[in-house]
Parts: C-alpha cells; sequence; structure tokens
C-alpha cells in the first residue's frame, strides 16, 4: 500500500468500530455542520452514509470515493510534503 493511501487509511482508524448510535450522532453533526455553511450533501453522498452507517461499507469507502468525486484522488503529493 502506498504512503497515501495508507495515510487516508490512518484518517479513517475507528469511525467503523462506532456503534450504531455513535454514527448517527457523527451524521447529525456534519449535517449541522454543513446546514451552518449553507450546504447540503448529494443524493450519492447521503447514500453512502447509509451504507456506511448500517455497515455496508466501509468509511474509507466513502472517504475515498468523495475526494475522487472533487479532484482529489491524488493525495500522494500534499500528504508526502506534510
Amino acid at each position: 500500500m502506498d504512503k497515501a493511501r495508507e495515510s487516508m487509511r490512518k484518517l479513517c482508524e475507528g469511525m467503523d468500530v462506532l456503534t450504531l448510535e455513535e454514527k448517527e450522532r457523527c451524521l447529525s453533526f456534519a449535517e449541522a455542520i454543513n446546514a451552518i455553511e449553507g450546504l447540503t450533501i448529494s443524493t450519492e453522498l447521503e447514500q453512502q452514509l447509509k451504507k456506511w452507517k448500517n455497515g455496508e461499507i466501509t468509511f474509507y469507502q466513502v472517504f475515498e470515493s468523495i475526494l475522487k468525486r472533487y479532484g482529489f484522488s491524488n493525495m500522494r503529493s500534499k500528504i508526502d510534503t506534510q
């Protein structure tokens, strides 16, 4: 596994072992922050987060998908310089 992917996985550590209640609180908090910022999440992301909450996919899968969607799929140079 390359350094960038390993670093992204480390950012996601622990998210998949949260209880359903903890995941719901995380999602509620994220929705509140987005509302404060005046942002809405895409239907695609909402569906992915629901799958994560229900244990159907990993948080890393959600994270990686969103990074790719917004053009941050090549994180190697950013992470290697830190």
